[in-house]
């Protein structure tokens, strides 16, 4: 692999000169600039970013946390990351934090070692203790959370859909379908405002909320494999002496296996139970019947993110760091 010494001995020049066209730093000759390029091109050569960026303190990466690589939600969130980084010139460098709060912060430690320019911060679970570390580290580079964490914390930027209203229109529909006796699934903290809107939805339709509708997930369960998720749900409600006729889901994930595992139990989808997931991932439309969903952008919020992180890293602080996107119901077969 040719390195700078290659280029310039092709060019004819010294190491610094060629540094220097690389860098745009120092003045050089317009033939002298040409006869670099041109050896480059010959040479096939590519800089290291990492020691360009030990020179120049600009490494155009990024870096992207993620909780589960296995996820559709994450791989759909990173196609539009790197979409947009591309467009900058930009890398960008994914760590899979393995849905564990220590990790998460072990891997901004090793991305910062790599000089990334700035980090996208995915949570599993919302935790304190990572969002100060998180928000005191985007005090030295830019950091832009994915998640619904930091809304109340006003130098905070982040990418997020609001789940609350649409949520809640979710309910007012299975409603106006017939459904009296709708569940919820829930999940983490960082996606409570979901849960907060499907209480919402049941006042605004004069349902009077039952605690035993609704079936909060075990950390064991949120870490199991990912088809069997929504299995203990559907045992605890098919267990009830008057089982729910529709299931809402904080997650498509969820609501997928539920209708797995309703399936497995005789239960026809929708005659007898109506579902309803949360996030509209690619999957939705493969299950059978397809997934009655609420849809968020999941490409845009990855390209939004990384525009912001990438325009912050480079100086601009003229840009709306604080984005919310509207949720969208997307009915399917499965209602």
């Amino acid at each position: 692999m040719p390195d700078i010494h290659d280029v310039a001995r092709l060019a004819g020049v010294s190491k610094s000169t060629v540094s220097r066209v690389l860098t745009g730093n120092g003045p050089v000759k317009e033939e002298t600039r040409i006869a670099v390029e041109k050896a480059i091109k010959e040479l096939d050569y590519s800089p290291s970013f990492l020691a360009r960026g030990i020179r120049t303190g600009k490494t155009k990466t990024i870096g992207l946390l993620t909780p589960d690589y296995s996820n559709v939600y994450y791989n759909e969130l990173f196609m539009g990351v790197d979409e947009m980084a591309l467009q900058y010139g930009y890398r960008v460098i994914i760590s899979n934090t393995h849905k564990d709060s220590k990790q998460e912060i072990n891997s901004a430690i090793e991305l910062c070692k790599r000089n990334v320019e700035g980090i996208l911060y995915n949570t599993y679970e919302k935790n304190d203790e990572n969002i100060a570390y998180f928000l005191a580290l985007s005090k030295k580079i830019p950091v832009v959370f994915l998640d619904n964490v930091v809304t109340d914390v006003p130098d905070a930027s982040f990418v997020i859909t609001e789940g609350r209203e649409s949520s809640a229109e979710a309910v007012r529909f299975l409603y106006e379908r017939g459904c009296r006796r709708i569940a919820y699934v829930n999940h983490v903290d960082s996606v409570r405002h979901r849960y907060e809107g499907y209480l919402k939805g049941l006042a605004d339709c004069g349902l009077e909320f039952e605690e035993d509708l609704v079936y909060n997930c075990g950390a064991a369960e949120l870490r199991e494999h990912q088809p069997n998720i929504g299995r203990e749900a559907v045992k605890y409600f098919l267990g009830l002496k008057q089982p729910p006729d529709a299931v809402m889901a904080a997650t498509d994930y969820m609501a997928i296996s539920i209708i797995k595992h309703l399936k497995i139990s005789g239960i026809k989808i929708p005659e007898q139970i109506k579902v309803v997931g949360y996030d509209n991932i690619s999957l939705c439309e493969f299950v059978e019947p397809m997934l009655t969903t609420i849809a968020q952008p999941i490409k845009q919020i990855g390209r939004t993110a990384a525009e912001i992180l990438i325009k912050k890293a480079n100086g601009i602080t003229d840009v709306e760091d604080r984005v919310i996107f509207k949720g969208k119901l997307v009915v399917r077969e499965s209602t």
